[in-house]
């Protein structure tokens, strides 16, 4: 008697098992982000799925490898895992925007944009999270790359800044810009909608400004030395959306650590003083004399 052959029956069930993984991965991704990032990841994942119906075992491993990497980080890091809650002192100050930016540099005149993450707080006591990869259209530096982990492959089919302009004003337009070292956030987002041909300006609240206003003692206002000082954990740093979780979470720890009415007061005052060009340092002000 012959022998029935089980083995194309166990790889036909394998590889269903794979492209079910892969599409539940992208119905979950395109659900819970609304942001075109995920379309992006999908699309690749989809590509993977369709090369490794070949068989080549080499594509499936790629594939198997690419489900990996989205379920352990790209979630993490698009989505943000850290709760946060602003009191609603704060809000008071109108809706709060917090963003971060990845650049392929610090020269915002020169460089451009990998990653933008917002969180808006709106004044109702709504939350909004926003946050995709960007096609810079430039090489990003080896340096960059091992710095934020965003490569060049993971940008190669991200939209451009252009295709999500109308989302970046959506998301910031009539709420305070607020960024730790805000001058850089601000002076790329700005440039990147002057190459555009548009305007874009906004309040802007520097939380590096408010670290020194409410802790005048502290030796260190740079955002690890924030976490650091605050006990605050959790965030995938270097990427926009930890950065701006983390940012966001220092104000609610200076909440309710100096009151929430300090901070209120202490934000109103900065956001009443002017604020200046990325290109300029900080002293710049202080140092004009008050006549001729």
């Amino acid at each position: 008697a012959s022998k029935l052959d089980l083995a194309p029956v166990g790889y036909a069930f394998f590889y269903s098992m794979i492209y079910g993984l892969g599409f539940a991965l992208i119905y979950m991704l395109h659900l819970t982000i609304a942001t075109k990032q995920p379309a992006m990841t999908a699309q690749t994942i989809a590509g993977y799925l369709g090369e490794a119906e070949s068989g080549r075992p080499q594509d499936l491993e790629k594939l198997v490898d690419l489900i990996a990497a989205v379920t352990r980080s790209q979630i993490a890091a698009i989505i943000g895992n850290v709760a946060i809650a602003l009191p609603t002192e704060l809000l008071k100050l109108g809706d709060l925007a917090f963003i971060d930016v990845e650049t392929t540099g610090g020269r915002p005149l020169e460089d451009r944009l990998t990653e933008v993450a917002i969180i808006r707080f709106a004044a109702d006591g709504s939350q909004t999270r926003w946050q995709p990869l960007l096609n810079p259209g430039v090489p990003i530096p080896a340096e960059i790359q091992a710095l934020t982990g965003i490569t060049s492959a993971m940008v190669r089919d991200a939209p451009s800044f252009f295709e999500v302009r109308d989302d970046v004003r959506r998301m910031l337009e009539g709420a305070v810009f607020v960024a730790h070292n805000a001058r850089f956030d601000y002076g790329f987002i700005k440039n990147e909608f002057r190459r555009q041909r548009e305007a874009f300006t906004a309040d802007v609240l520097c939380t590096v400004r408010l670290s020194r206003a409410l802790y005048p003692e502290a030796s260190g206002h740079g955002l690890d030395a924030l976490i650091a000082r605050h006990h605050l954990t959790g965030f995938n740093r270097h990427r926009a959306m930890g950065d701006t979780e983390a940012t966001a979470a220092f104000v609610a720890a200076a909440a309710d650590e100096r009151g929430a009415a300090t901070v209120f007061a202490a934000a109103r005052r900065l956001l009443r003083m002017p604020s200046l060009p990325a290109h300029l340092p900080e002293a710049t002000l202080t140092g004009i004399p008050d006549a001729p």
